[in-house]
Protein backbone atom coordinates (compact mmCIF):
# COMPACT_ATOMS: atom_id res chain seq x y z
CA UNK A 1 0.00 0.00 0.00
CA UNK A 2 1.43 3.42 -0.87
CA UNK A 3 0.46 6.78 0.56
CA UNK A 4 1.95 10.16 -0.20
CA UNK A 5 -0.58 12.87 0.43
CA UNK A 6 -0.19 15.67 2.96
CA UNK A 7 -2.94 17.45 4.87
CA UNK A 8 -3.02 20.38 7.26
CA UNK A 9 -4.42 19.29 10.59
CA UNK A 10 -4.62 22.76 12.09
CA UNK A 11 -2.82 25.97 12.94
CA UNK A 12 -1.82 27.69 16.15
CA UNK A 13 -1.48 31.48 16.30
CA UNK A 14 1.89 33.06 16.84
CA UNK A 15 0.86 34.10 20.35
CA UNK A 16 0.05 37.58 21.60
CA UNK A 17 0.74 40.13 18.87
CA UNK A 18 2.89 42.09 21.32
CA UNK A 19 5.04 40.57 24.01
CA UNK A 20 8.45 40.20 25.55
CA UNK A 21 11.18 37.95 24.20
CA UNK A 22 13.70 38.13 26.99
CA UNK A 23 13.96 41.87 27.55
CA UNK A 24 13.07 42.71 23.95
CA UNK A 25 9.65 44.18 23.17
CA UNK A 26 8.53 42.23 20.11
CA UNK A 27 5.68 41.85 17.66
CA UNK A 28 4.73 38.32 16.61
CA UNK A 29 3.14 37.52 13.25
CA UNK A 30 2.34 34.29 11.41
CA UNK A 31 1.39 30.94 12.90
CA UNK A 32 2.42 27.36 13.57
CA UNK A 33 1.06 24.88 10.99
CA UNK A 34 0.51 21.27 11.96
CA UNK A 35 0.87 19.03 8.87
CA UNK A 36 0.07 15.34 8.62
CA UNK A 37 1.89 13.18 6.03
CA UNK A 38 0.66 9.74 5.01
CA UNK A 39 3.85 7.67 4.81
CA UNK A 40 4.47 5.15 2.02
CA UNK A 41 5.14 1.57 3.04
CA UNK A 42 3.66 -1.91 3.31
CA UNK A 43 1.98 -4.27 5.71
CA UNK A 44 1.47 -8.05 5.61
CA UNK A 45 -0.66 -10.26 7.77
CA UNK A 46 -1.98 -13.78 8.14
CA UNK A 47 -4.05 -15.94 10.45
CA UNK A 48 -4.53 -19.56 11.46
CA UNK A 49 -7.89 -21.02 12.46
CA UNK A 50 -8.33 -24.02 14.75
CA UNK A 51 -11.88 -25.43 14.83
CA UNK A 52 -12.75 -27.31 18.01
CA UNK A 53 -16.33 -28.10 17.00
CA UNK A 54 -18.97 -27.00 14.53
CA UNK A 55 -19.77 -24.04 16.80
CA UNK A 56 -16.35 -23.15 18.29
CA UNK A 57 -13.22 -21.91 16.53
CA UNK A 58 -9.98 -20.28 17.70
CA UNK A 59 -8.01 -17.81 15.58
CA UNK A 60 -4.31 -16.86 15.82
CA UNK A 61 -3.31 -13.89 13.66
CA UNK A 62 -0.22 -11.78 13.12
CA UNK A 63 0.95 -8.85 11.00
CA UNK A 64 4.02 -6.77 10.25
CA UNK A 65 4.17 -3.21 8.90
CA UNK A 66 6.87 -0.77 7.83
CA UNK A 67 6.30 2.81 6.68
CA UNK A 68 8.51 5.79 5.94
CA UNK A 69 12.31 5.90 5.97
CA UNK A 70 15.14 7.55 7.82
CA UNK A 71 14.04 9.58 10.82
CA UNK A 72 10.38 9.18 9.81
CA UNK A 73 10.59 5.35 9.66
CA UNK A 74 8.02 3.48 11.69
CA UNK A 75 7.57 -0.29 11.91
CA UNK A 76 5.97 -2.87 14.15
CA UNK A 77 4.12 -6.13 14.45
CA UNK A 78 1.02 -7.49 16.10
CA UNK A 79 -0.02 -10.86 17.47
CA UNK A 80 -3.63 -11.67 18.29
CA UNK A 81 -5.77 -14.49 19.65
CA UNK A 82 -9.54 -14.80 19.25
CA UNK A 83 -12.40 -17.24 19.72
CA UNK A 84 -15.63 -17.46 17.65
CA UNK A 85 -18.82 -18.97 19.10
CA UNK A 86 -21.47 -19.85 16.48
CA UNK A 87 -25.17 -19.67 17.25
CA UNK A 88 -24.71 -18.16 20.76
CA UNK A 89 -27.77 -17.85 22.96
CA UNK A 90 -29.54 -20.26 20.58
CA UNK A 91 -29.80 -17.64 17.78
CA UNK A 92 -29.50 -19.34 14.39
CA UNK A 93 -26.81 -17.76 12.20
CA UNK A 94 -25.42 -15.53 14.97
CA UNK A 95 -21.76 -15.38 15.99
CA UNK A 96 -19.94 -14.10 19.12
CA UNK A 97 -16.25 -13.19 18.75
CA UNK A 98 -13.89 -12.44 21.66
CA UNK A 99 -10.18 -11.73 21.40
CA UNK A 100 -7.09 -9.73 22.34
CA UNK A 101 -4.05 -8.38 20.51
CA UNK A 102 -0.55 -7.21 21.39
CA UNK A 103 1.04 -4.47 19.24
CA UNK A 104 4.78 -3.69 19.33
CA UNK A 105 5.46 -0.32 17.64
CA UNK A 106 8.89 1.25 17.10
CA UNK A 107 7.61 4.62 18.32
CA UNK A 108 4.79 3.91 20.71
CA UNK A 109 6.18 0.78 22.30
CA UNK A 110 3.96 -2.08 23.47
CA UNK A 111 0.19 -1.73 23.52
CA UNK A 112 -2.69 -4.15 24.09
CA UNK A 113 -6.18 -4.14 22.61
CA UNK A 114 -9.24 -6.31 23.15
CA UNK A 115 -12.43 -6.79 21.17
CA UNK A 116 -15.91 -8.20 21.60
CA UNK A 117 -18.18 -8.52 18.55
CA UNK A 118 -21.70 -9.95 18.09
CA UNK A 119 -23.08 -10.70 14.59
CA UNK A 120 -26.83 -11.41 14.32
CA UNK A 121 -28.52 -11.88 10.89
CA UNK A 122 -31.79 -10.06 10.28
CA UNK A 123 -34.81 -11.79 8.70
CA UNK A 124 -34.79 -15.51 7.81
CA UNK A 125 -32.84 -17.50 5.29
CA UNK A 126 -35.95 -18.84 3.46
CA UNK A 127 -37.25 -15.33 2.91
CA UNK A 128 -33.97 -14.43 1.21
CA UNK A 129 -34.09 -17.43 -1.11
CA UNK A 130 -31.60 -19.46 0.97
CA UNK A 131 -31.95 -23.14 1.78
CA UNK A 132 -32.77 -24.50 5.24
CA UNK A 133 -30.28 -27.31 4.57
CA UNK A 134 -27.53 -27.39 7.26
CA UNK A 135 -24.08 -26.15 6.12
CA UNK A 136 -21.23 -28.61 5.80
CA UNK A 137 -17.79 -27.80 7.23
CA UNK A 138 -16.43 -26.19 4.08
CA UNK A 139 -19.55 -24.10 3.55
CA UNK A 140 -19.37 -22.98 7.16
CA UNK A 141 -15.81 -21.75 6.74
CA UNK A 142 -16.67 -19.96 3.50
CA UNK A 143 -19.36 -17.97 5.28
CA UNK A 144 -17.15 -17.11 8.25
CA UNK A 145 -15.91 -13.48 8.44
CA UNK A 146 -12.26 -12.64 7.78
CA UNK A 147 -10.33 -10.58 10.37
CA UNK A 148 -8.00 -8.22 8.53
CA UNK A 149 -6.14 -5.24 9.95
CA UNK A 150 -5.24 -2.52 7.46
CA UNK A 151 -2.37 -0.24 8.55
CA UNK A 152 -2.00 3.37 7.44
CA UNK A 153 0.75 5.30 9.25
CA UNK A 154 0.95 9.07 9.25
CA UNK A 155 3.58 11.46 10.53
CA UNK A 156 2.85 14.87 12.02
CA UNK A 157 5.23 17.78 11.65
CA UNK A 158 5.03 21.30 13.00
CA UNK A 159 6.02 24.04 10.55
CA UNK A 160 6.96 27.29 12.24
CA UNK A 161 5.79 30.21 10.11
CA UNK A 162 6.13 32.73 12.90
CA UNK A 163 8.14 35.93 12.69
CA UNK A 164 9.28 37.72 15.82
CA UNK A 165 10.42 41.31 15.26
CA UNK A 166 11.77 43.66 17.90
CA UNK A 167 10.13 47.09 17.94
CA UNK A 168 12.48 50.03 17.59
CA UNK A 169 12.72 53.52 18.99
CA UNK A 170 11.75 55.66 16.00
CA UNK A 171 14.21 58.58 16.38
CA UNK A 172 17.29 56.46 17.14
CA UNK A 173 16.48 53.14 15.45
CA UNK A 174 17.56 51.26 18.57
CA UNK A 175 15.64 48.17 19.62
CA UNK A 176 13.15 48.65 22.45
CA UNK A 177 13.62 46.71 25.68
CA UNK A 178 11.89 46.45 29.04
CA UNK A 179 13.90 45.87 32.20
CA UNK A 180 12.34 44.72 35.47
CA UNK A 181 14.16 46.30 38.41
CA UNK A 182 14.09 45.51 42.14
CA UNK A 183 16.26 46.33 45.15
CA UNK A 184 18.14 43.03 44.84
CA UNK A 185 18.48 40.55 42.00
CA UNK A 186 15.66 38.05 41.81
CA UNK A 187 15.89 34.58 40.28
CA UNK A 188 18.16 34.66 37.23
CA UNK A 189 18.67 38.41 37.69
CA UNK A 190 18.47 38.97 33.93
CA UNK A 191 15.81 41.74 34.07
CA UNK A 192 13.32 39.69 31.99
CA UNK A 193 10.47 39.21 34.50
CA UNK A 194 9.32 40.27 37.94
CA UNK A 195 10.74 36.96 39.20
CA UNK A 196 14.07 37.66 37.42
CA UNK A 197 14.40 41.36 38.23
CA UNK A 198 17.84 42.97 38.19
CA UNK A 199 19.06 46.05 40.07
CA UNK A 200 19.34 49.78 39.42
CA UNK A 201 23.11 49.34 39.00
CA UNK A 202 22.55 46.64 36.36
CA UNK A 203 20.34 48.75 34.10
CA UNK A 204 22.69 51.72 34.15
CA UNK A 205 24.72 49.94 31.47
CA UNK A 206 21.76 48.30 29.70
CA UNK A 207 18.91 50.76 29.21
CA UNK A 208 18.94 52.80 26.02
CA UNK A 209 16.73 55.19 24.09
CA UNK A 210 13.01 54.49 24.48
CA UNK A 211 13.49 51.61 26.90
CA UNK A 212 11.06 50.86 29.74
CA UNK A 213 12.33 50.56 33.31
CA UNK A 214 9.72 48.58 35.25
CA UNK A 215 10.05 48.97 39.01
CA UNK A 216 8.86 46.10 41.24
CA UNK A 217 8.94 45.60 45.00
CA UNK A 218 10.00 41.93 44.88
CA UNK A 219 13.07 42.75 46.96
CA UNK A 220 11.52 45.46 49.16
CA UNK A 221 12.00 49.21 48.85
CA UNK A 222 14.52 50.26 46.19
CA UNK A 223 17.07 52.38 48.03
CA UNK A 224 18.87 53.71 44.94
CA UNK A 225 17.92 56.62 42.67
CA UNK A 226 17.01 55.71 39.09
CA UNK A 227 18.61 58.11 36.61
CA UNK A 228 17.41 58.34 33.01
CA UNK A 229 20.50 57.80 30.85
CA UNK A 230 18.85 58.17 27.43
CA UNK A 231 15.99 60.05 25.81
CA UNK A 232 12.42 58.70 25.73
CA UNK A 233 12.97 56.34 28.62
CA UNK A 234 10.01 55.47 30.82
CA UNK A 235 10.14 54.61 34.51
CA UNK A 236 6.95 52.89 35.57
CA UNK A 237 5.38 50.90 38.40
CA UNK A 238 2.11 49.09 38.89
CA UNK A 239 0.25 52.01 40.47
CA UNK A 240 -2.89 51.06 42.41
CA UNK A 241 -3.89 48.24 40.02
CA UNK A 242 -0.63 46.36 39.61
CA UNK A 243 -0.76 46.98 35.85
CA UNK A 244 0.71 49.67 33.62
CA UNK A 245 0.09 50.71 30.01
CA UNK A 246 2.66 52.80 28.17
CA UNK A 247 2.91 54.36 24.73
CA UNK A 248 6.08 53.09 23.09
CA UNK A 249 8.39 55.32 21.08
CA UNK A 250 8.18 53.22 17.91
CA UNK A 251 6.84 54.81 14.73
CA UNK A 252 3.31 53.51 15.40
CA UNK A 253 3.22 54.78 19.02
CA UNK A 254 2.16 51.28 20.06
CA UNK A 255 0.40 50.75 23.38
CA UNK A 256 2.00 48.06 25.55
CA UNK A 257 0.57 46.73 28.81
CA UNK A 258 2.51 45.22 31.70
CA UNK A 259 0.52 43.20 34.23
CA UNK A 260 1.16 41.44 37.53
CA UNK A 261 3.66 44.07 38.68
CA UNK A 262 2.42 44.51 42.24
CA UNK A 263 1.26 47.87 43.51
CA UNK A 264 3.33 51.05 43.82
CA UNK A 265 6.95 49.93 44.20
CA UNK A 266 8.84 52.26 46.59
CA UNK A 267 12.03 53.89 45.35
CA UNK A 268 14.37 56.46 46.89
CA UNK A 269 14.18 58.93 43.99
CA UNK A 270 14.16 59.51 40.23
CA UNK A 271 16.42 61.83 38.22
CA UNK A 272 15.19 62.79 34.75
CA UNK A 273 18.69 64.11 34.13
CA UNK A 274 17.92 66.66 31.40
CA UNK A 275 16.55 64.03 29.03
CA UNK A 276 13.87 64.38 26.36
CA UNK A 277 10.37 62.82 26.40
CA UNK A 278 10.53 60.98 29.73
CA UNK A 279 7.51 59.35 31.37
CA UNK A 280 7.26 58.55 35.10
CA UNK A 281 4.20 56.72 36.36
CA UNK A 282 2.85 54.49 39.11
CA UNK A 283 5.35 54.29 41.99
CA UNK A 284 6.01 55.67 45.48
CA UNK A 285 9.04 57.98 45.70
CA UNK A 286 10.94 58.80 48.87
CA UNK A 287 12.91 61.81 50.04
CA UNK A 288 14.99 61.89 46.86
CA UNK A 289 11.90 63.15 45.03
CA UNK A 290 11.77 63.59 41.26
CA UNK A 291 14.22 66.03 39.74
CA UNK A 292 14.57 67.21 36.17
CA UNK A 293 16.91 70.08 35.41
CA UNK A 294 16.99 71.29 31.82
CA UNK A 295 14.43 68.77 30.55
CA UNK A 296 13.21 68.73 26.95
CA UNK A 297 10.25 67.54 24.90
CA UNK A 298 7.27 65.97 26.65
CA UNK A 299 7.82 65.20 30.34
CA UNK A 300 5.03 63.33 32.15
CA UNK A 301 4.84 62.68 35.88
CA UNK A 302 1.57 60.91 36.62
CA UNK A 303 0.01 58.83 39.40
CA UNK A 304 3.04 59.08 41.68
CA UNK A 305 3.07 59.25 45.48
CA UNK A 306 5.97 61.28 46.87
CA UNK A 307 6.71 61.03 50.59
CA UNK A 308 9.02 63.69 52.02
CA UNK A 309 10.46 64.80 48.68
CA UNK A 310 9.96 67.42 45.96
CA UNK A 311 8.97 67.23 42.32
CA UNK A 312 11.37 69.81 40.88
CA UNK A 313 11.43 70.42 37.10
CA UNK A 314 13.01 73.17 34.99
CA UNK A 315 13.48 73.81 31.29
CA UNK A 316 14.63 76.53 28.93
CA UNK A 317 13.74 74.81 25.63
CA UNK A 318 9.93 74.83 25.56
CA UNK A 319 9.47 71.47 27.30
CA UNK A 320 5.85 70.45 27.81
CA UNK A 321 5.62 69.24 31.41
CA UNK A 322 2.53 67.41 32.68
CA UNK A 323 2.41 66.87 36.45
CA UNK A 324 -0.93 65.18 36.98
CA UNK A 325 -2.83 63.03 39.46
CA UNK A 326 -0.04 62.83 42.02
CA UNK A 327 0.04 62.96 45.81
CA UNK A 328 3.09 64.90 46.94
CA UNK A 329 4.18 65.48 50.54
CA UNK A 330 7.19 67.76 50.38
CA UNK A 331 8.01 67.46 54.07
CA UNK A 332 9.49 70.80 55.17
CA UNK A 333 10.15 71.75 51.53
CA UNK A 334 7.80 72.65 48.69
CA UNK A 335 6.01 69.68 47.16
CA UNK A 336 6.10 70.87 43.53
CA UNK A 337 8.57 73.38 42.09
CA UNK A 338 8.57 74.34 38.39
CA UNK A 339 10.72 77.06 36.80
CA UNK A 340 12.18 78.45 33.60
CA UNK A 341 14.53 81.27 32.73
CA UNK A 342 13.95 81.55 28.97
CA UNK A 343 11.05 82.93 26.92
CA UNK A 344 8.56 80.13 26.27
CA UNK A 345 10.94 77.84 28.11
CA UNK A 346 8.32 75.61 29.78
CA UNK A 347 4.64 74.80 29.17
CA UNK A 348 2.99 73.35 32.27
CA UNK A 349 -0.10 71.25 32.91
CA UNK A 350 -0.53 71.00 36.69
CA UNK A 351 -3.81 69.18 37.36
CA UNK A 352 -5.40 66.65 39.70
CA UNK A 353 -2.69 66.83 42.36
CA UNK A 354 -2.81 66.78 46.16
CA UNK A 355 0.20 68.65 47.56
CA UNK A 356 1.33 69.48 51.10
CA UNK A 357 4.24 70.95 53.04
CA UNK A 358 5.09 71.53 56.68
CA UNK A 359 7.60 74.30 55.99
CA UNK A 360 7.31 78.08 55.67
CA UNK A 361 7.28 77.72 51.87
CA UNK A 362 4.59 77.38 49.20
CA UNK A 363 3.42 73.82 48.68
CA UNK A 364 3.29 74.60 44.94
CA UNK A 365 5.82 77.09 43.57
CA UNK A 366 5.79 77.97 39.84
CA UNK A 367 8.02 80.78 38.62
CA UNK A 368 9.67 82.33 35.59
CA UNK A 369 12.16 85.16 35.29
CA UNK A 370 9.50 86.92 33.19
CA UNK A 371 5.81 86.25 32.58
CA UNK A 372 6.40 84.59 29.20
CA UNK A 373 8.95 82.08 30.48
CA UNK A 374 6.44 79.66 32.08
CA UNK A 375 3.10 79.19 30.36
CA UNK A 376 0.46 77.34 32.39
CA UNK A 377 -1.83 75.46 29.99
CA UNK A 378 -3.64 73.41 32.62
CA UNK A 379 -4.41 73.97 36.31
CA UNK A 380 -7.50 71.99 37.25
CA UNK A 381 -8.77 70.29 40.39
CA UNK A 382 -5.83 70.60 42.75
CA UNK A 383 -5.82 70.36 46.55
CA UNK A 384 -3.20 71.93 48.82
CA UNK A 385 -2.82 71.28 52.56
CA UNK A 386 -0.30 71.96 55.32
CA UNK A 387 1.42 75.26 56.02
CA UNK A 388 2.00 76.64 52.52
CA UNK A 389 -0.30 77.47 49.64
CA UNK A 390 0.21 78.14 45.92
CA UNK A 391 2.49 80.72 44.36
CA UNK A 392 2.62 81.74 40.69
CA UNK A 393 5.37 84.26 39.96
CA UNK A 394 5.91 85.68 36.47
CA UNK A 395 3.76 83.16 34.56
CA UNK A 396 1.12 83.35 31.85
CA UNK A 397 -2.12 81.31 31.87
CA UNK A 398 -2.94 80.25 28.29
CA UNK A 399 -4.75 76.95 27.58
CA UNK A 400 -3.23 76.31 24.15
CA UNK A 401 0.29 77.09 25.37
CA UNK A 402 0.93 79.55 22.53
CA UNK A 403 0.56 83.19 23.43
CA UNK A 404 1.12 84.17 19.80
CA UNK A 405 -2.43 82.94 19.13
CA UNK A 406 -3.85 85.15 21.82
CA UNK A 407 -4.92 84.07 25.28
CA UNK A 408 -7.22 81.09 25.82
CA UNK A 409 -8.78 80.71 29.26
CA UNK A 410 -7.45 77.95 31.52
CA UNK A 411 -10.28 76.07 33.27
CA UNK A 412 -9.26 75.70 36.89
CA UNK A 413 -12.10 73.44 38.05
CA UNK A 414 -11.98 73.17 41.84
CA UNK A 415 -9.02 74.52 43.80
CA UNK A 416 -8.88 73.78 47.53
CA UNK A 417 -6.16 75.44 49.60
CA UNK A 418 -6.35 74.43 53.25
CA UNK A 419 -9.65 73.37 54.76
CA UNK A 420 -12.26 74.78 57.13
CA UNK A 421 -10.62 75.07 60.54
CA UNK A 422 -7.24 74.01 59.13
CA UNK A 423 -6.00 76.95 57.04
CA UNK A 424 -2.53 77.19 55.56
CA UNK A 425 -0.33 79.51 57.61
CA UNK A 426 1.44 81.25 54.74
CA UNK A 427 0.05 82.74 51.55
CA UNK A 428 -3.02 80.86 50.35
CA UNK A 429 -2.95 81.77 46.64
CA UNK A 430 -0.34 84.26 45.45
CA UNK A 431 -0.38 85.57 41.88
CA UNK A 432 2.59 87.83 41.22
CA UNK A 433 3.18 89.40 37.78
CA UNK A 434 0.74 86.96 36.21
CA UNK A 435 -0.78 87.37 32.72
CA UNK A 436 -3.43 85.44 30.84
CA UNK A 437 -6.76 84.03 31.97
CA UNK A 438 -7.75 81.37 34.52
CA UNK A 439 -11.17 80.67 36.02
CA UNK A 440 -12.38 78.33 38.75
CA UNK A 441 -15.67 76.53 39.18
CA UNK A 442 -14.97 76.42 42.93
CA UNK A 443 -12.23 78.24 44.79
CA UNK A 444 -11.74 77.45 48.48
CA UNK A 445 -8.89 79.21 50.24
Amino acid sequence: EAFGSQGQVGTAPAGPALGLNGTQIVRRTGSLSILEDALSGFDVGGSLKFPFSDDLLMRVNGSYYEFGSGTSRRDGFSVGLGVDFDQPFGVDGARLSIGAERIDDSRNGVDFAGFLRVDIPLGNQAGRGASDKPLNAIERELTRGVNRRGWMVTDVQVVDNRTVTQLTDAPSGQGLDAFFVAETRQGAGDCTLVANACTVADIAALAGAGDIIVLVDAGGAITSVVTANADRQQVIGGGASGNATVTLSDAASTLFTFSGLGTRPPIAGININGRTDVNIDGMTVGAGGITGTGVNGQITINDVVVNGGTVNVSSTTGAQVAITNNTVDGGAASGIVVSSSAAGGLILNLSGNTVSTTGAVPAVDVSGGASDQVIVSGFANNTVTGTGGVRFDNVTFDADGNTANGITNVAGGTLNIGAAGVPVTGDGLRLNSVLGSVSFTTLNV
